[in-house]
Order: structure tokens, then sequence, then C-alpha cells
């Protein structure tokens, strides 16, 4: 998908994971409370972290509409 390797460059300017990331990526260590940085890419509890970009609002959207058009679907 595209736009998945601009994740990595937004964690450090997202007030939800910029303490976390840099947290795990100066350390020796790259998993501390649930969180897991790997291939730069951040996980909690193995789902991946997404930073408030376009791409989170958009991924957000599409559940939405998604979960409207099953609800609109069951309906008729």
């Amino acid at each position: 998908m595209v736009g998945f390797e601009k994740i990595k460059d937004a964690y450090e300017s997202c007030s939800d994971f910029e303490n976390i990331f840099t947290v795990l990526r100066d350390s020796l260590t790259h998993e501390v409370d649930d969180f897991l940085l790997q291939d730069e890419y951040l996980f909690h509890s193995r789902k991946l972290c997404i930073p408030h970009t376009s791409l989170r609002e958009f991924l957000v959207w599409g559940l939405y509409v998604g979960g409207l058009l099953d609800i609109l679907d069951e309906t008729r």
C-alpha cells in the first residue's frame, strides 16, 4: 500500500507515539510495555501503530464506511 513507508518518519512527530518511539529507538532493547519496534515500525500488542497522518484518517474512514455498508446491506 502506498504511504506505509512514511509511517516510519511520522512516529517522531506524533504526540501519541513520539516518546515510546524515541525510547525504543535509542535503547538496546526494542520492546517495552507491550510496545515493540521492528524494522522501524512500532507495534503495540502485535498491532501496527498508525500515527496521526492522512493515511490514518483514510484507514479510519475506510473502516467506518465499510462498517456502514455492511449494516446497510443487512437491512435490505
